[in-house]
C-alpha cells in the first residue's frame, strides 16, 4: 500500500475554503473536547475533515468487479474529483449571481449525496447495526426477526442459546473488514455506475425541488461542520428536506415539497438577521459530528457556550412543534 493519498479528506479542502480566513486557515470548535485538546484552534485546511486510509482499497476483487487498474488509492484519487474540482466555483457563483443553473443544481445534489455517503460514520453505523447487542435487541423486540433466526438455528432454542450461536458464527468473520468492504463498494458503484439506483433516485427527488438560497450580506458568517450536508428531520412539508451551507455567505435549503413551479427563491440577510444566522448555525451544529468550522473566533466561542445551545434548542423545538 503506497503512502501517497493516505490522508483521505471526507470534507474537501476546496469546499472548506469558502469558510476560511483570507490566509486559508480556519477555526475549529470541538463541541466535546477531552482534557488534552484545546476547544478552539486555528488550523490549516489540511488538518481537518480527514481520516487516514478510509478509502484505501484492501480487497483485490474490486479491480475486476469495476474493471479498474490496480491502485489502492483509486477512490481517493478519482471518485470525488469532478465534484471537488467544481464545488468551490459553483458555491461562489450561486453566492454572487443569486441564481442557479441546471448543472449547478446537479453538482450540488451530488455533493450532498457524496458528503453523506463518504463520511466515515457509515462504517461505524454498520458496525453498530450488526453488533451482537443490536441483534439481541432485535431478537427481543421483533417477532419476525426471531422467527427467521429460529428457522436457521432451531425453533426450540432460547434467545440466550441463539445469541451464543450467532456469536460463534460472527467470530468467523471480521465485522470491521465487512463494513469497510461494503463502504468501498457503495462509493465505487455510486461514483462509476450512472445507473446506480441511489444516485438516480437522489437526483430525481431533489434536483427540481425548490432551492431556497439565503444570501448573507453581513460580516457575521455561516459556519459549516464535519457533516456539512444533512437531512432535516421534520415531518411537516413546509420545513426543508435538506440543509447545506455553501460558504460563509450562502446557505441552501432544499424544500420538502416536490416539483413546484417556482423552484428557486433568494432571501437576503442583513444586519438585523444575525439571530436567524445564529439559528441556522445551531441547526448545523446540532447535525454535526462534534466539530464546527468557521472564520470568526468570537462567534465560535459564543457557540461553545451551553446557554446558547439551550436557548437555540428551545427555538428549534418550538418550530418543530408548531408546524
Amino acid at each position: 500500500m503506497s503512502n501517497e493519498f493516505r490522508k483521505n479528506h471526507y470534507i474537501p479542502k476546496a469546499y472548506l475554503k469558502g469558510f476560511a480566513l483570507p490566509n486559508k486557515r480556519i477555526y475549529r470548535l470541538l463541541l466535546n473536547p477531552d482534557e488534552y485538546k484545546t476547544q478552539i484552534q486555528n488550523l490549516s485546511l489540511s488538518q481537518i475533515g480527514f481520516k487516514y486510509d478510509i478509502y484505501s482499497i484492501k480487497n483485490d476483487f474490486f479491480y475486476s468487479l469495476f474493471g479498474l487498474e490496480r491502485d489502492d488509492k483509486f477512490i481517493e484519487k478519482n471518485c470525488f474529483k469532478t465534484i471537488e474540482n467544481n464545488i468551490e466555483e459553483v458555491s461562489g457563483n450561486v453566492s454572487s449571481n443569486h441564481c442557479i443553473s441546471t448543472f449547478e443544481r446537479e453538482l450540488i445534489c451530488y455533493f450532498i449525496l457524496f458528503s453523506i455517503l463518504r463520511h466515515p460514520i457509515n462504517v461505524s453505523n454498520f458496525n453498530r447495526e450488526h453488533s451482537i447487542e443490536e441483534i439481541e435487541n432485535s431478537l427481543k423486540s421483533d417477532e419476525n426477526f426471531l422467527a427467521k433466526i429460529q428457522d436457521k438455528f432451531g425453533s426450540k432454542l432460547t434467545i440466550m442459546e441463539i445469541n451464543e450461536r450467532i456469536s460463534l458464527e460472527m467470530s468467523k468473520y471480521n465485522i470491521n473488514n465487512i463494513s469497510e468492504l461494503l463502504f468501498h463498494y457503495h462509493l465505487l458503484d455510486i461514483a462509476l455506475n450512472p445507473n446506480n439506483e441511489v444516485r438516480k433516485s437522489f437526483l430525481k427527488i431533489n434536483q427540481w425541488r425548490k432551492f431556497n438560497i439565503y444570501i448573507n450580506e453581513t460580516e457575521y458568517p455561516f459556519i459549516t461542520s464535519n457533516f456539512p450536508a444533512f437531512e432535516f428531520e421534520a415531518t411537516n412539508q413546509n420545513l426543508p428536506s435538506l440543509i447545506f451551507p455553501l460558504n460563509s455567505k450562502c446557505l441552501l435549503e432544499i424544500a420538502n415539497k416536490p416539483f413546484v413551479e417556482n423552484n428557486f427563491m433568494v432571501v437576503k440577510l442583513n444586519a438585523s438577521d444575525t439571530k436567524l444566522i445564529d439559528f441556522y448555525n445551531y441547526i448545523i451544529m446540532k447535525n454535526s459530528e462534534g466539530e464546527l468550522y468557521g472564520s470568526d473566533k468570537k462567534q465560535l466561542e459564543k457557540y461553545a457556550n451551553p446557554m446558547f445551545r439551550e436557548m437555540e434548542e428551545k427555538k428549534l423545538r418550538k418550530l418543530l412543534n408548531n408546524t
